[in-house]
């Protein structure tokens, strides 16, 4: 007897077996890094075996915002050893997220949950960045925006109008210098809108980003109902910004500033 043509769901079998909370879904993308001691930019590529591969650019990026979302971090460096602290990315200050802990060279540990809002005031010292998911040069990039930078990029939001989105425009990114009440001298993204898009082809990349991010949030979600499992952690590249922070001087954008 012939079979009959049934349409099968692999997301719900995956979860039916139990495989969804043993095999995680990871978004990874190259990571545009913003270099404020020298207001350069490179970009850091992953290979086959997850690690990266460093490429120097210029002191220009030229792209489209795809995706725009938040995570919260820190860094303390005391008398003992350097203290990072970071929460998950996420999109708005009312979802539920974990904190992580890593102290020195130590491996990263969950330390608390909770809505953006309410870790913030329990941990003063965490400071908002943005995470721009940016078509650059065809390809999909992460970039990190943080203390003056960010508040460079709020300006930069302000500039469209009703009925403008970011996404019908490709962002130009280049940098000034300024100096801090110390003396030290650092550099600040700046942006700026450049022509239109072909909003077809952006809406299909946008699409995509959101789809892979969802799966991303929902695996890291569903591992997180299983308390045996290690918890999950940013990258060592993410870790790094602590340090960079300490080196430019920049100045931390207050948290009720913050639109989103």
């Amino acid at each position: 007897m012939p079979k009959k043509n049934v349409k099968v769901d692999l997301d719900e079998l995956a979860n039916l077996s139990g495989e969804s909370t043993v095999k995680s879904f990871k978004y990874t993308v190259p990571l545009l890094k913003f270099n404020g001691n020298t207001g350069k930019f490179g970009l850091l590529t992953p290979d086959s075996e997850g690690n990266y591969v460093p490429k120097e650019l210029g002191d220009k990026a030229h792209g489209v915002i795809l995706k725009i979302r938040r995570v919260y971090s820190a860094y303390e460096k005391g008398g003992g050893d350097p203290i990072r602290m970071y929460t998950n990315e996420h999109n708005s200050r009312n979802d539920d997220l974990v904190l992580f802990e890593a102290r020195g060279s130590t491996k990263s540990r969950l330390i608390d949950h909770g809505t953006g809002s309410a870790l913030r005031e329990k941990y003063s010292n965490l400071r908002l960045k943005q995470n721009l998911y940016f078509l650059f040069d065809g390809d999909v990039v992460k970039l990190r925006v943080g203390g003056k930078s960010l508040a460079s990029l709020f300006e930069y939001y302000r500039d469209f109008g009703t009925g403008e989105h970011i996404f019908q425009y490709e962002t130009q990114i280049t940098c000034h210098q300024e100096t801090n009440e110390g003396g030290l001298s650092y550099y600040v993204m700046d942006f700026a809108k450049s022509k239109k898009t072909d909003i077809e082809s952006i809406s299909e990349k946008i699409k995509e980003v959101a789809m892979n991010i969802e799966s991303a949030d929902q695996s890291y979600g569903q591992q997180r109902k299983e308390p045996e499992e290690k918890p999950a952690t940013e990258s060592v590249i993410q870790t790094e910004e602590g340090s960079e922070k300490e080196k430019n001087g920049e100045k931390e954008i207050d948290i009720k500033d913050i639109p989103f």
